[in-house]
């Protein structure tokens, strides 16, 4: 192998993982439904990614946008709730969210809760959580079909990437994800049976009855870099320019 092909290997490759490393847009496409299956009552909304979250930092760090979007087409169904994670070297306690703008339901409507291990960031059976959008419920001033919000999170060194992180389990009951991020809609039900725990069980279920969860997998992050990098890559890359390094000075 020529020693100039040795070095453009190495180059690329380095250029690969900065590139991957300080990416500024981070993608989370809600499209694993985690809900009670054999119930008719309880499936998500019909649409191929009900609800998607962009996290852009702009290439800087420190202050990360957060665009939430409702897909079209979900009909009745609304989003009660939105969880999301931070990668463990983030101090959850210290970020500041604030609403942007968006054609959601109004701040004042809109509860934000940061913490670990609290009740109020657990979802449904997927583990403990960090950050808790908690949205109106179906009726006015609710989170719907083709609805966005956006909010402005700062905080010291956050990245985008930064949101790219696993709920953890800590109950048995936990059984379903891990997930990077989880949402509850409310208003899914098909009118076939009644949902479960209703107080009113036994009579003729209907249409916009039930809720169900949508979950975020490793396969719903864009880019896939944002998982991180092994530290082997970055020496293998390193190790390569070194050996262009040594063997240039002996041709000299």
């Amino acid at each position: 192998m020529k020693k100039h092909t040795l070095a453009a290997i190495a180059l690329s490759l380095l250029a690969s993982v900065t590139s991957q490393a300080y990416a500024s847009v981070l993608t989370l496409s809600f499209d694993t439904n985690f809900g009670d299956l054999s119930d008719p009552d309880t499936a998500a909304p019909t649409c191929s990614t009900c609800l998607t979250a962009v996290f852009d930092d702009e290439g800087t760090a420190g202050s990360v946008q957060l665009t939430m979007t409702v897909a079209s087409g979900i009909g009745i169904a609304t989003v009660e709730e939105v969880y999301f994670n931070v990668k463990d070297d983030i101090d959850i306690n210290s970020l500041s969210i604030t609403p942007a703008g968006g054609t959601g339901p109004a701040a004042n409507n809109i509860y934000i809760g940061t913490g670990m291990g609290g009740s109020d960031i657990r979802a449904d059976s997927s583990g403990v959580y960090d950050i808790l959008f908690d949205l109106p419920p179906p009726g006015s001033d609710t989170f719907g079909d083709s609805d966005t919000l956006i909010f402005d999170i700062t905080g010291t060194n956050l990245e985008a990437f930064d949101f790219a992180a696993f709920s953890v389990w800590t109950d048995p009951t936990d059984v379903n994800g891990p997930f990077v991020a989880a949402a509850k809609f409310a208003s899914t039900g098909t009118g076939l049976l009644d949902c479960p725990g209703d107080p009113e069980a036994g009579k003729p279920g209907g249409a916009g009855e039930c809720s169900d969860w949508l979950g975020v997998t490793a396969d719903g992050v864009s880019p896939p870099a944002a998982i991180p990098v092994p530290a082997a890559v970055w020496l293998f890359g390193s190790g390569l320019l070194g050996l262009v390094g040594v063997a240039r000075r002996r041709k000299s």
